[in-house]
């Protein structure tokens, strides 16, 4: 397992837990806006100078990812992401087929309702 996957296995917890209370749609909405809000700060880690960050941002990104997918029924699991730009990638088409995100705007698609503005996804506390 590579240190990416570990960071990630952490990160999933985390975001596992936050919405393990909620129920149904609940999960996939809660998940869908996490993705919009870390795809967000992935795009915007070009002006982030810490590498640190950039691999926060890739991390959580990439969790969210996991349980919007896991949310639709959609098979992912750690293992994938010992090369996390392919697994990203495969990841983010299958949901794009699924009706999922637009990895391009970060954005869920219309039907499923706008974008969450600024706030924080569901259960960040805001801290790395």
């Amino acid at each position: 397992m590579t240190m990416y996957q570990e960071f990630l296995g952490y990160a999933l917890d985390e975001l596992d837990r936050s919405q393990h209370s909620l129920g149904g749609s609940d999960v996939e909405s809660a998940a869908l806006s996490d993705v919009a809000v870390y795809r967000r700060n992935l795009s915007e880690v070009g002006r982030e100078t810490d590498p640190s960050g950039a691999i926060a941002a890739n991390v959580k990104y990439d969790a969210a990812l996991i349980l919007l997918a896991r949310a639709r029924g959609i098979e992912s699991d750690l293992a994938a992401f010992a090369r996390p730009e392919i697994a990203r990638a495969e990841l983010e088409a299958s949901l794009r087929a699924s009706g999922g995100v637009s990895p391009t705007d970060a954005r869920p698609l219309a039907t499923r309702g706008p974008c969450p503005g600024e706030a924080r996804p569901h259960g960040d506390s805001g801290t790395s």
